[in-house]
C-alpha cells in the first residue's frame, strides 16, 4: 500500500514503455459452448432469501439484475458468479455497473443505495474496496448470505 502518492518522479522507479499499436491478426475457431445458468440461480436464491424476510425484490428491471425495497429504501443490485474463486474482475464489473446504471438510470436528486450480490466471499480488501465506494456487499455462505457492514446493518444479510 502507498503511504503518500509520489508527486516527483524522483520518488519511485519510472519507466516509459509503450507496448506496439500495430495491427495484427487473430485467427477465432467456431466452436459450441455450454453456457450456464450460475448467475440466474444467485439472483432467484437471494430474491428468495430477501421475500422470506418479508422485503419487496424486482427482476423485471432490465438492465439490472434486482431491485430491493428495505425500510424505504431503495436498493439497486448488481449479481456477480465469481469463477474458479477469482473475485477481481466480478469486484471490478460490479463496481462499474452499479456506478454506470445508478448514473443512467436515476435522477441525480434520487439515487439509489448499491449492493453487488457474489456468489462466494469476496476478501476483507474487497469489502472495503466497495464499501469506501459506498456499495454494500452481500455473498452467500453455507449456511445462508452474510455481507458488509453497511449489508448487515441495512438487514440484506
Amino acid at each position: 500500500m502507498v503511504e503518500k502518492p509520489p508527486v516527483k518522479s524522483s520518488e519511485i522507479l519510472l519507466h516509459f514503455a509503450p507496448k506496439s499499436d500495430e495491427e495484427y491478426m487473430q485467427v477465432v475457431t467456431a466452436q459450441r459452448l455450454r453456457k450456464s445458468r450460475s448467475h440466474e440461480t444467485l439472483v432467484h436464491q437471494y430474491g428468495t432469501f430477501l421475500r422470506s424476510q418479508g422485503i419487496e425484490v424486482g427482476t423485471n428491471v432490465h438492465p439490472r439484475d434486482m431491485v430491493v425495497i428495505a425500510n424505504e429504501a431503495h436498493w439497486l443490485v448488481e449479481a456477480k458468479f465469481i469463477r474458479r474463486g477469482n473475485a477481481t474482475g466480478a469486484v471490478r464489473e460490479a463496481l462499474g455497473q452499479l456506478a454506470t446504471y445508478a448514473f443512467c438510470l436515476y435522477p441525480e436528486n434520487a439515487q439509489p443505495r448499491k449492493m453487488a450480490l457474489f456468489s462466494e466471499p469476496i476478501g476483507d480488501v474487497y469489502t472495503r474496496l466497495l464499501e469506501h465506494h459506498g456499495i454494500a456487499a452481500v455473498w452467500r455462505t453455507g449456511e445462508g448470505w452474510t455481507g458488509s457492514p453497511s449489508a448487515r446493518a441495512a438487514g440484506l444479510a
